[in-house]
């Protein structure tokens, strides 16, 4: 049993893709052949469930599957048989930046897997190939759950109450008198169309613009060109890759199957992880590798200390002094965005707060406060909630690592967007003309594909990142603990 993945063994060929796949690409190694002769099947050890393995739930086991003998198992919604619509766009849970194909029915996504060959591009496209990790294929079903905000909720003395968007407006007018000074914070986790939006209701009010939870911390930064037509090209002009600490699942995959095109494999402190005996060397730190001008260095700030990017740094700098030998990754899905709009962090308090994605900072002497996040939690911080629209739920640019341009198609058919920025003119904080998304679109895809945005983007090699995680990573964090334990209402096998 699998909290996110169904086993028929009656259909099984023991074509063994399965078993190669995570043994030879994943570095699971969670499935083999057990029994012998007829009665010979694919599973575990011992015929134990894939929950007592160290199975990462990459789903790539599905993937290769040729007779439907595994396949994606839904916690929300009993997947059928009848036709469903296909939008092919960006994963936006990361910054890694892989492509991903939405089947949808009745605007509620029911499946995400890989694109195939003959399916509609987006821009920057199939770099992925089929692999994508657990976050992109299962974790967007912690999107569907019951606590999932539709409706602004205002904390009263009875609790949380559901209140209109017209009630939350004028419940904003309210608080938001004339004279009251406004702070707009920002997450990585926004979109271009929703940073420029802010953006414009900070410069109407005058207000305070503010990212959220990240402050630059190291001076060590570089201007670097993005590529657009070409996703990760270092990756090709390297024969080395030496990799710090934790990276993303898919990047990591593609790095082995350049290492079996002959590349090279270091990892440096890596987190435990069957993919670690695929290393041809490693190291428990950095000080006793010797750099060479074949090397790309490889990390990920969410995971480094800023020492340890120091350290790296020197060693890819006594190479190379222009850094071209570092590649940067995030976990953040525009990142990248939100430094190339120069939106930094800011200490300046004020009386109105809205915090987009994340709970405000600096509120403890602000009268109001608002949240737009995805989620209702009873201990929210804040006075009003407004729904945050997913990466599901809205036409969408944003820059992940490397310059990588991704685009978000709202499989969903949410409005959800739409209304915030209807709520943005009731509350004068835009004009009226500028109320609808295909304006923030067409302003977005303007400036991605802009010669001067694209060939100078600062990106910080050091950050500060939050004491506590973002609504939709601790959300999705907490639905891969399923995978190791039953909990009461959990759906039964089906």
């Amino acid at each position: 049993t699998h909290p996110f993945i169904l086993r028929d063994a009656n259909k099984c060929i023991n074509c063994g893709r399965c078993i190669r796949t995570c043994a030879e690409i994943q570095g699971a190694a969670v499935l083999g052949y057990i029994y012998r002769g007829f009665p010979t099947v694919v599973a575990p050890e011992f015929g134990q469930s894939l929950t007592q393995t160290s199975c990462e739930s990459c789903g790539k086991c599905i993937n290769v599957c040729p007779v439907g003998a595994l396949v994606e198992r839904n916690l929300h919604y009993k997947m059928n048989p009848l036709a469903k619509e296909v939008t092919v766009q960006s994963c936006g849970i990361c910054g890694t930046g892989c492509s991903i194909k939405i089947e949808t029915q009745t605007g509620r996504t029911v499946r995400i897997t890989t694109p195939e060959e003959d399916d509609q591009p987006v821009f920057n496209s199939g770099f992925n190939g089929r692999n994508i990790c657990y976050k992109g294929r299962f974790g967007w079903q912690s999107l569907l759950e019951k606590d999932r905000l539709t409706t602004p909720m205002h904390k009263t003395a009875e609790g949380w109450k559901s209140i209109g968007w017209d009630a939350a407006a004028e419940l904003i007018k309210s608080k938001a008198a004339p004279g009251r000074n406004l702070r707009f914070e920002l997450t990585p986790y926004l979109t271009m169309e929703e940073m420029l939006m802010l953006r414009e209701a900070a410069d109407n009010t005058k207000g305070i613009l503010a990212a959220n939870g990240i402050q630059v911390k190291s001076s060590a930064t570089e201007t670097v060109a993005s590529t657009p037509d070409k996703a990760y090209p270092q990756l090709d002009s390297y024969s080395v890759y030496v990799v710090t600490g934790k990276i993303s699942h898919t990047l990591r995959t593609l790095l082995r199957l350049r290492q079996r095109q002959g590349k090279k494999l270091i990892l440096v402190n890596p987190p435990e992880a069957g993919f670690n005996r695929f290393a041809d060397e490693n190291y428990s730190n950095l000080e006793a590798l010797s750099s060479d001008e074949n090397m790309l260095f490889i990390y990920n700030l969410n995971h480094l200390t800023e020492q340890e990017i120091q350290a790296l740094l020197r060693k890819a700098v006594a190479v190379k002094p222009d850094r071209s030998n570092v590649l940067v990754t995030s976990d953040f899905p525009n990142l990248n965005g939100l430094q190339a709009l120069g939106i930094a962090s800011s200490e300046q308090v004020a009386d109105i707060i809205m915090a987009y994605g994340a709970y405000p900072e600096h509120s403890a002497d602000a009268d109001f406060r608002i949240a737009v996040v995805p989620f209702l939690e009873e201990a929210a911080p804040v006075d009003l909630l407004l729904p945050q629209p997913a990466y599901l739920e809205l036409d969408g640019t944003a820059i992940a690592n490397n310059g990588i341009i991704t685009r978000f198609r709202n499989p969903a058919k949410s409005d959800l967007f739409h209304r915030l920025l209807k709520l943005m003119y009731e509350l004068n904080w835009i004009s009226p003309a500028l109320a609808e998304p295909t304006y923030w679109n067409n302003k977005a895809d303007a400036l991605v594909q802009s010669a001067d945005f694209l060939q100078q983007r600062t990106i910080a090699y050091s950050l500060a990142l939050p004491a506590a995680e973002y609504p939709l990573q601790r959300r999705i964090r907490q639905l891969h603990e399923l995978k190791n334990q039953k909990q009461e209402g959990f759906p039964p096998e089906l």
